[in-house]
């Protein structure tokens, strides 16, 4: 049977990390477990071996006291691992240990701790629940909610033996298996060069919580169920609303201002009431119209360079506003050897589209003022709008600037362009075995049938989460910094900007001259 640890511990955090390590020793044979025993006040002063039982001082509590929450588990990780250590000297099947338990202490680092080094949130959840710290209730609940919604997928690691030192896996089967068939066919020239996948697992995680997202937006109609049905707006409450949302921005603001804001935003109504009927909008008109125009005013109006085709502060705002930096990077010239290479606008792209994404959920946290009736701009509903209407708010104006969609289109770029170099990489493969990639090939052909079929015959997806518990902090986890930055992907995300134009889909559009 397998190696396997185990205890009585009643410490949700020891079980699960046990668990782990456990998953690593499936390859190592053994004729007994070894139980470990967790105690309080031992002699000894770490740990001792004895036969097949491990006693293991229960330091876990004082650490964490001692060193505060992440160096006090980092620390008892690091001892309990020179404890596992010992355990392992003893069979000798387990080859390279010294250089297998580098990449063993990595693994585990890595599902105790995310990529800035925090403790992951189903380490934190376990800790709660053994009362060694005490969560805030917002925090708990968020732990809570992504915990249950499987944001996180464990690394893997296995430790070999002799025996199984060159298949681990299903995956490791087959890539060895290709090996050898072409070490007996031209071996140089034909070997297999697995696929590698480009998108790390933080991202997988971000498109989970994205969809949760997305489903709840979809399938709620805040016009029709709750406080704001059939609330229609005028000119002179899009108005208001807009000039007191820039006043909570910008603290203060003269008269001499706040007058051109509302002569601006005045002709600025009439160009984005395209199919609208004047001094009647929605809700959804009036964060339309609200959001772009103080996106437009933070990034190109208040600055010195504010004619009327600036670029502004943020060139990602500016491609969805203006034509004029879009055709400068379409007419932009690159030679075909330098596709793959870094854009410099990409890189600039990548940056804006993350202060974009963080000055909403400024807008919406701080700044978001909607005057609901005539005449009271200081009824505290305008002032201070509830946790439903912010969160709906926020969701809208992302979807409004199409973030979720970039971010998705560019987490499919990536994935495309890993499967197009996992093909290069396997030309000389291919030429020996057509029948496996014709396969492969007939295998997307009807995958992508599949998701058209799907596509048209789309219904709502079910959720039981709601706006009301859905946790406001969950729309504010993008990161834009390890995604495509070549020319390559600008070209491909330019043609997305020329769909997607917010002149073209919310301006009036001039009739031409007879």
């Amino acid at each position: 049977m397998a190696l396997q640890l185990i205890s009585n511990h009643k410490s949700k955090f020891i079980q699960n990390l046990l668990r782990q390590i456990n998953s690593t020793t499936e390859t190592i044979n053994s004729d007994s477990n070894i139980e470990v025993i967790f105690e309080e006040n031992p002699e000894y002063t770490q740990f001792k071996l004895i036969d097949d039982t491990l006693y293991f001082k229960d330091m876990l509590p004082s650490l964490i006291d001692l060193l505060g929450v992440e160096d006090g588990v980092q620390t008892f990780i690091n001892r309990f691992n020179n404890a596992f250590y010992e355990i392992l000297t003893t069979y000798d099947q387990v080859v390279d240990l010294d250089e297998q338990f580098i990449n063993y202490k990595i693994t585990l680092f890595d599902y105790v701790f995310d990529s800035k080094n925090s403790l992951h949130p189903h380490i934190l959840l376990s800790l709660h629940n053994d009362n060694l710290i005490q969560l805030d209730e917002r925090k708990y609940k968020i732990v809570s909610y992504q915990n249950a919604i499987g944001y996180f997928v464990p690394p893997k690691f296995k430790f070999y033996t002799e025996e199984n030192k060159d298949i681990l896996s299903l995956e490791d089967m087959l890539n060895t298996a290709f090996k050898i068939k072409n070490g007996l066919k031209r071996k140089e020239e034909s070997d297999f060069v697995p696929y590698k996948q480009s998108i790390k697992n933080k991202n997988l995680d971000n498109l989970k919580i994205m969809d949760n997202i997305s489903t709840i937006f979809n399938n709620t109609d805040i016009s029709n169920e709750s406080k704001y049905s059939k609330k229609y707006f005028s000119n002179k409450q899009i108005i208001n609303s807009v000039c007191n949302t820039l006043k909570n921005k910008y603290n203060y603001l003269n008269k001499k201002t706040i007058k051109t804001i509302e002569v601006n935003l005045a002709s600025f109504i009439e160009k984005l009431s395209k199919d609208k009927n004047p001094g009647k909008y929605s809700l959804e008109d009036l964060l339309t119209i609200l959001s772009i125009f103080y996106f437009r005013y933070l990034y190109i109006d208040s600055n010195e360079d504010n004619h009327k085709n600036s670029p502004g502060d943020n060139l990602y705002f500016s491609l969805l506003f203006n034509r004029s930096p879009l055709n400068r990077i379409n007419s932009t010239k690159i030679m075909y050897k330098q596709l793959h290479n870094d854009s410099n606008d990409k890189i600039q792209l990548h940056k804006d589209i993350q202060k974009l994404h963080k000055d909403i959920n400024k807008l919406t946290d701080k700044h978001l003022y909607i005057q609901f009736e005539e005449g009271k701009e200081n009824e505290y509903l305008n002032i201070n709008p509830s946790n439903e209407l912010r969160m709906f708010s926020n969701i809208f104006i992302h979807k409004l600037f199409y973030i979720e969609q970039f971010y998705q289109f560019e987490l499919l770029l990536t994935t495309l362009s890993d499967i197009d170099s996992f093909v290069l990489q396997n030309l000389n493969y291919i030429q020996n075995n057509p029948s496996t990639f014709i396969t492969f090939m007939n295998s997307l052909n009807d995958a992508m049938k599949n998701f058209e079929k799907d596509t048209v015959n789309i219904e709502k997806k079910a959720t039981n989460i709601t706006l009301e518990n859905l946790f406001y902090d969950d729309l504010k986890f993008l990161d834009f910094s390890d995604l495509p930055n070549s020319h390559l992907s600008l070209i491909h995300s330019n043609a997305i900007f020329e769909k997607v134009h917010l002149r073209k889909h919310y301006f009036k559009i001039n009739s031409s001259k007879k």
